[in-house]
This record gives structure tokens, C-alpha cells and sequence, in this order.
């Protein structure tokens, strides 16, 4: 039998799935899938039965018999992730059910850990199976064949004693590029480090991120209004944010001058590239030998910036410290316009576990710029050089400077709801340079001429661009 499934086969129902996607009726939209997962499964031979009595007086949505083993399947379609107690509550099923029977569920919501981990504890009881959204997807799409599923995730439970889903096993490697779909990076540190590090003065860790651009999203076409779309997101591992980031690579098309902030109290890192951002959280004990900092207390926060198409987006996250652990995932995205067609954000949302996304309005009174005056303009002390390469030549497009606003005699600009107080919670500031030069040539000095800031999340997204002076070639 083909691993693949058999795209003619399902082609109805993958219609049929796909405008349930863009239901608005919630109830109407749970019994609907239930349904169409009952049809699925007699698609593929597998004699399913509506609303069986093996588990009375529990009700239990569907039945069906594969290889001789009989199955208790739950249906979910819902914004919360399936917990704990909905393991339990399937368990109790199956104590009432014949024995020998193995309990499934086949989920649009996202599969917590606390759910994994009971599965996984009780699984010398009761052998439970789970088909998450993604797994729905390709089911639906012809392009996955039920029966090698239901194989593989009895044998990894069996054997090795885990809840197994289709691409969990590649995505654990985060840093490796053959498996991860995602941009290289288009600018580096010329010192050739991965980030830059940053000692936050007061101790407290910011929550900002320095942009090397902040795209033009076309305002003026659009008036002062665009649009918002805000997700709070289950995402538990590295491994399920790396696949957050493929997910919106894939339909967002990301670029190679995301920039990241990674803070914790007394220090953060700055960097860029997603790639680099990955590895980073996986080597966190190299990046605090390097910083000379031990014992962490608190989790650090994620801030990842990007141009997306015409709009930005941002991630933000949390990681705790060797636990392999990820929460307060949200992801906002900005347009400059609500779609007239939102069908590539319907598929985003159901790409990430979110079946029913909201836009809101957001006016554009959130992004601040302010130029510095002839003659008042920081003059920079600068720490490391940013560098792309132009063909066979390699030009300073940014760099890493001494922060100047620690000065308590240096005015802030005036960036948004603090004020610009933001500025004075670390120790370097990333500026892009106005007109890019070759690297081999001198310059006397830089200075900046423009910061501007959005507020995203609400997170202070911070560009500065600086300007070079007396500019030497060499001969």
C-alpha cells in the first residue's frame, strides 16, 4: 500500500473541508466535521459507525474497525487545546467499552502536553491515537494514506512509548536547513558572530527589537486606518515554533533581514535571521557562558520581527530554561488594508491551529518617526559592522553601536506611549546606515539621523538610520 493517499479519492471531501474552514457557525461547523471525518473513513474501507453504543451510557461520536481492531474515535473542532481531562473523559469511554478497544481522537485544535503525557502514562491501559490539524489536512488532501498513520502512531506508542505525529521526528532537528523551509539570512555581523550582546543597565531585561527596516505598507492609499491580526498561540517546544515559522514562510513569504531580540534580566542578544534565531534558543547555555551569566531565573522572551508580502509580523514567545519549553506564543500580523480575498490568511490560521481569526482595525497614529536635528544628531561609537553582499562586493548596510541614550543628558525621542524610554534598557542599539558603502572603505564617523518606532503586541519595534561622514577609499 502507498504511503500517499489517493488525491481522486477524497477530492469531494477536501472541498467540502476546505469551505468548512470558512464557517462561521461554530456548532453548526463540529457536527459538519464530525461528518465528513464519518465519510473519510468509509472512503478508505475502514466501516464507520455514527453515534455507537459500545461505550453506554457515554456517548461516543464515531466508530470503526481497522485491521481487526476496533476504534472509539472523538471528533473536536474548537478553539481550546484538547487537555488532560478531555484524555480522561475519552479513558472513561473506553473502561465502559469491550476490551481490546483503542480510543482515537481526530482534532482541529491543537494537542496540549498535559494531554500528551497521559496518553503516553496510561497507555499500558488504554492505546489512544491522535490525528492533530495537520494530519486532518493532509488526510483531506489526499495526501497521506489513513491506514500508514494509524500504523506508525500504534507502533511509536507501543514500542516507544510516545504520542507520534507525521512530521514530528524531522522537525526536531530546528537547526538543520534540509528540513526546515525557511529564509537564509541576507546580512551579517562582520565580526562574524551569530548576536550581538547587549547588558541591560537597570537589570530589568527589555521587550523590544531593533529593525534593520520597517517596511512601507502604503498608509497614504489606504488612509490612516489598516489592519490587525492578533493570535494567541499553543506552541509548547522549539520544535513546534520552528514549524510556526515554516507555517508562515510558506504562506506569508518571510524575508532575510528578520531581526530578533532574545531578553532576560540583566542581558539580551540581538541577531538576524530566523535561522539563527532557532539555533540560538536551542545553544542557550553557550550564549550565557559567553555572557558570563549562570543560573537563570526567569524565562527569556522571544521578539522576531518581519516584513511579510506588504505588511509585518511579529512573534513573540517566552522559552523556560531547560525544560524544552515554549509558551505565550502570539503572533500579530499588520496590513495595510483588510483583504478583499482572505483566503491565504484563512489558510494560515488553519496551518497553525486557528479556525476562527478576527481582524481588527489599527490606525496608523502607532508608528512614530523623528529626525534629528543639524547639530543635535548622536554621534556613534560604533561596536560592530553590519554586511551584505552586492555580487562580488561587500557593503556595510548597518551596524552595532554604543548606545548614546544612556547618556541622562542625551533627549530621548519621542517613540511612542514611553516617550522613548525603552531606549535606555540596553547597553547597544542596531541602526541600518543611510547610504551603504563598500566595507574596505574608511569612514571618519557616523551619526544618527532618523528613529522610528510601531508598537506591535505591544512590543516597541525600534529603526535607527545613521549617516556616514568624510568617507576615505582606499587607493
Amino acid at each position: 500500500m502507498s504511503e500517499r493517499g489517493d488525491p481522486q479519492l477524497v477530492h469531494d471531501l477536501g472541498e467540502e473541508f476546505n469551505n468548512l474552514c470558512r464557517a462561521r457557525d461554530r456548532h453548526a461547523r463540529g457536527h459538519k466535521f464530525e461528518v465528513l471525518v464519518f465519510n473519510l473513513l468509509r472512503r478508505y474501507g475502514l466501516q464507520p459507525y455514527m453515534n455507537p453504543r459500545a461505550a453506554e451510557p457515554r456517548q461516543i461520536d464515531l466508530a470503526f474497525r481497522w485491521r481487526e481492531t476496533d476504534i472509539l474515535v472523538e471528533v473536536k473542532w474548537r478553539e481550546k487545546p484538547i487537555d488532560a481531562s478531555d484524555v480522561d473523559d475519552l479513558t472513561v469511554r473506553l473502561r465502559r467499552a469491550p476490551p481490546g478497544m483503542v480510543g482515537c481522537f481526530f482534532t482541529m485544535a491543537r494537542f496540549s502536553e498535559g494531554a500528551k503525557r497521559v496518553i503516553e502514562d496510561e497507555r499500558r491501559k488504554f492505546e489512544i491515537l491522535v490525528f492533530d490539524p495537520k494530519e486532518v489536512e493532509l488526510l483531506f488532501r489526499g495526501q497521506h494514506h489513513i491506514d500508514k498513520l494509524l500504523q506508525a502512531k500504534r507502533d511509536k506508542l507501543r514500542i516507544k512509548g510516545k504520542v507520534w505525529f507525521h512530521r514530528s521526528e524531522g522537525a526536531q532537528r530546528i537547526t538543520e536547513p534540509s528540513v526546515i523551509d525557511l529564509p537564509h539570512r541576507q546580512a551579517r555581523f562582520r565580526s562574524q558572530q551569530t548576536v550581538t550582546t547587549a547588558i541591560e543597565p537597570d537589570g530589568r531585561g527589555g521587550d523590544h527589537v531593533f529593525a534593520l527596516r520597517i517596511p512601507e505598507t502604503g498608509w497614504g492609499l489606504m488612509g490612516d486606518f489598516g489592519a490587525r491580526l492578533t493570535l494567541m498561540l499553543t506552541t509548547e517546544t522549539l520544535p513546534e515554533l520552528a514549524e510556526l515559522f515554516e507555517v508562515l514562510h510558506s504562506h506569508l513569504r518571510l524575508t532575510g533581514m528578520g531581526t530578533f531580540a532574545i531578553h532576560q534580566a540583566g542581558a539580551s542578544w540581538h541577531g538576524i535571521g530566523v535561522r539563527e534565531l532557532l539555533a540560538e534558543l536551542q545553544q542557550w547555555r553557550a550564549r550565557y557562558l559567553r555572557a558570563h551569566l549562570s543560573s537563570p531565573h526567569h524565562p527569556e522572551q522571544i521578539v522576531y520581527f518581519d516584513a511579510c508580502r506588504n505588511g509585518w509580523v511579529l512573534v513573540t514567545s517566552q522559552q523556560v530554561l531547560g525544560a524544552n519549553y515554549v509558551d505565550n506564543t502570539e503572533l500579530e500580523i499588520r496590513l495595510p488594508g483588510f483583504p478583499l480575498d482572505s483566503t491565504a490568511l484563512l489558510r494560515l490560521c488553519r496551518g497553525i491551529g486557528c479556525a476562527d481569526p478576527e481582524m481588527n482595525q489599527v490606525c496608523k497614529k502607532d508608528h512614530y518617526i523623528f529626525s534629528f536635528r543639524k547639530g543635535r544628531k548622536p554621534i556613534l561609537d560604533v561596536v560592530d559592522l553590519i554586511v551584505e553582499s552586492d555580487g562580488s562586493r561587500k557593503l556595510v548596510t548597518g551596524l552595532v553601536a554604543k548606545n548614546p541614550f544612556l547618556d541622562p543628558k542625551m533627549p530621548l525621542p519621542p517613540l511612542g506611549p514611553e516617550q522613548g524610554e525603552e531606549l535606555r534598557s540596553s547597553s547597544v542599539i542596531i541602526c541600518s546606515v543611510l547610504l551603504h558603502h563598500p566595507v574596505e572603505t574608511k569612514v571618519d564617523h557616523y551619526d544618527l539621523v532618523k528613529a522610528e518606532a510601531i508598537w506591535m503586541a505591544p512590543k516597541p519595534i525600534i529603526r535607527f538610520t545613521c549617516a556616514w561622514h568624510r568617507l576615505r577609499i582606499p587607493a
